[in-house]
């Protein structure tokens, strides 16, 4: 099976620019808007055939076009519609207000819920529809206290029992970074014209459900404009090994060499190594500290373990690898400065993790050929920030890094 193409992440900004050509091209906002709505209501279909009565959660912004668009196409087909949420359709503006117009002319029966006693008095949703922000939500845009209500209303919903559908984003989710407070909790997210990086990253895989990316029938440019070019890629799989040959033995494969396990810390290293072996590596070589070194490869006899009781035993392990992983379970001891000293002086590909990445000094040169897999927690501390501050931004605590 071949590798998928990476997938380009965009920001916010990247996605306003994609839309601005779109419209120097001759597409229309209420065209584009259009294709939104439709394939909205084509994903609510065929994910739940048998729902019969939508919510519409409406912002105050242009994502709430979207929703209108769908409650048009979906009183059409005999579906009951209400709207609701926290703006008064009629004051929207552009094409979102172009929207409901032509929803409200063509269904002028349409429900639309202002207060908040009786949305829940008619809550008998199939499913919600949250149409609220879209990419509109930035960090300096706290949610207000009625804002914040409609969310919980939504995820008290979805707990009894009706499915969400946000729109784009989850209302709550910051485009950008995947930081949120009170968020909507979606079953399915239709993301329109290009992957955002908020979806991928922070709190965005949790809320965000399935995620179906929806083009809107426009191409990609072969050449775009640098403010239209993400920057960020997700890695969607990795391509898998080929079989191996009938006559191939473990010599043929690679070696791997994990530097890990300190004392009472045996599980970490175990298993880095399983992980290694697991990937297809030909050998796994683990150096541990000695008070494992008959216990660790118990059930795995494949493991090659040494026992060091001092760095200079480490040379002769390290002319045998391929690759290298260094720091889980290493701790940080006179014995793990010892072993980190000497696997950070080598040229070998090499993972950094744990324990391992405190020892880099701030001088430490990293090429492609080292990679560093901190957790928030080691971050903070290698950025001396908090915990809080990674979380508001994973991307930008990885390119501090």
């Amino acid at each position: 099976m071949k590798m998928q193409p990476p997938l380009p992440l965009y920001t916010s900004e990247q996605i306003r620019a994609l839309e601005q050509a779109i419209f120097d091209g001759g597409e229309t906002a209420e065209q584009l808007m259009a294709r939104a709505g439709e394939a909205l209501f084509s994903v609510l279909r065929n994910e739940w055939p048998d729902a019969r009565t939508i919510g519409v959660l409406l912002g105050s912004g242009q994502n709430a076009g979207d929703g209108l668009v769908l409650a048009r196409l979906a009183r059409a087909e005999g579906f009951c519609v209400a709207l609701f949420g926290w703006c008064r359709p009629e004051q929207l503006h552009g094409a979102a207000h172009r929207a409901w117009l032509e929803l409200k002319t063509a269904y002028p029966d349409v429900v639309v819920i202002h207060e908040w006693d009786k949305v829940v008095a008619q809550d008998d949703f199939d499913v919600i529809v949250d149409a609220g922000f879209g990419i509109g939500l930035s960090p300096s845009r706290p949610l207000s206290a009625e804002v914040s209500g409609w969310i919980e209303y939504v995820n008290a919903s979805r707990h009894d029992g009706a499915a969400v559908l946000a729109a784009d984003l989850p209302s709550g989710l910051i485009a950008d970074t995947g930081s949120a407070g009170p968020v909507v909790q979606a079953d399915v997210t239709v993301c329109f014209l290009a992957m955002k990086i908020g979806l991928v990253t922070g709190r965005g895989p949790a809320v965000s459900g399935r995620i179906v990316l929806a083009d809107l029938g426009i191409p990609s440019r072969k050449d775009p404009p640098r403010k239209q070019t993400p920057d960020v890629q997700l890695v969607l799989g990795a391509e898998s090994f080929p079989p191996k040959p009938r006559d191939g033995h473990k010599g043929r494969f690679g070696t791997v060499l994990i530097v890990a396990g300190n004392r009472g810390m045996m599980g970490a290293a175990r298993m880095a190594a399983e992980a290694a072996l697991r990937i297809g590596a030909g050998k796994v070589i683990v150096a541990t500290h000695p008070e494992h070194s008959s216990t660790l490869a118990i059930g795995r006899p494949e493991l090659i373990v040494h026992g060091l009781a001092a760095a200079t035993v480490l040379d002769e392990l390290l002319a045998q690898a391929d690759a290298i992983v260094l720091g889980p379970g290493l701790g940080r001891d006179d014995w793990a400065k010892q072993m980190a000293a000497r696997v950070l002086s080598t040229q070998l590909p090499l993972i950094i993790d744990a324990d391992g990445l405190g020892f880099l000094l701030p001088s430490a040169v990293m090429n492609s050929l080292r990679i560093m897999t901190p957790h928030p927690g080691e971050a903070a501390r290698l950025l001396g920030c908090t915990v809080a501050e990674i979380e508001q931004d994973r991307l930008a605590a990885a390119r501090a890094l």
